[in-house]
């Protein structure tokens, strides 16, 4: 069984203000990548938005935002597992393959067979409903990703335009 292990930033977002900003939205809850790096905290600020790790701090002035853009990931890996999950159960059902209790006869439905369709259908629904929201924030040396909730995606980009 393997064992995610996600590295605990113990950052303060409020030591990189400068004087007269303030957070509006502390973005340190959801998934942030900036240049395909992760680990990061976050906030939007009045004036910038800020990504922090231990030991180093990217940010851009929302007046120098080139765009934003939204998008949805596709987790191409679900479809991909949830046909193969498909076509292993169709084959132990026209084999007669069946984990529990070794064969029986072709054609028949099986317990293996069962828990493998149901499986694969379950990862295909996954890979057709699970698309999480991104905020694309893109300036001229860098491409910063916040996922989360679409509603707080677009309560930042409001903030970030109203202070363009």
């Amino acid at each position: 069984m393997a064992i995610l292990l996600t590295k605990i930033i113990l950052v303060s977002i409020e030591e990189w203000l400068v004087a007269g900003e303030e957070i509006k939205y502390d973005t340190s809850n959801y998934d942030l990548v900036v240049n395909r790096e992760k680990n990061f905290r976050g906030a939007v600020t009045n004036k910038r938005t800020i990504f922090v790790t231990e030991n180093r701090m990217h940010d851009v002035k929302n007046s120098l935002v080139t765009s934003l853009s939204f998008a949805r990931r596709v987790y191409l890996g679900l479809l991909i597992a949830g046909l193969v999950v498909l076509f292993v159960g169709g084959v132990f059902y026209v084999l007669g393959v069946d984990f529990f209790s070794g064969f029986t006869q072709p054609y028949s439905f099986s317990l293996s067979v069962i828990i493998l369709l149901i499986t694969g259908a379950v990862l295909i629904l996954i890979f057709i409903f699970y698309r999480p929201e991104t905020l694309e924030i893109y300036t001229s040396n860098r491409t910063m990703l916040i996922r989360g909730p679409r509603n707080l995606l677009k309560n930042i980009i409001n903030e970030i335009r109203k202070n363009e």
